[in-house]
């Protein structure tokens, strides 16, 4: 089976410049971007995750994001890490 393409680094940022430019909201369409790049969550996931899953009661980011089984294909709990600084900088 082939391996699937994936996009190379400038595309990656030919992507979120044209997303910024171009769309209405665009630092939620950014942020849903770089979720999707760089720490693997699925549409589904990003979609249906909430406040308190990424944020602390405190307001604090979370270093990781337990998404719950009734959001994640396959109905299990996972995590996901947030390691990426323009991850983490969108969500700030």
């Amino acid at each position: 089976m082939a391996q699937a393409t994936t996009l190379q680094p400038g595309q990656i940022r030919h992507l979120l410049r044209v997303t910024a430019a171009t769309s209405r909201h665009p630092e939620r369409d950014g942020l849903v971007l770089l979720l999707g790049l760089t720490a693997g969550m699925r549409v589904t996931e990003i979609a249906q995750i909430e406040v308190q899953d990424v944020l602390f009661p405190s307001g604090a980011l979370r270093d990781e994001i337990s998404l719950r089984a009734a959001i994640t294909k396959g109905c299990r709990q996972r995590c996901v890490y947030l390691t990426h600084g323009k991850a983490i900088d969108a969500l700030d």
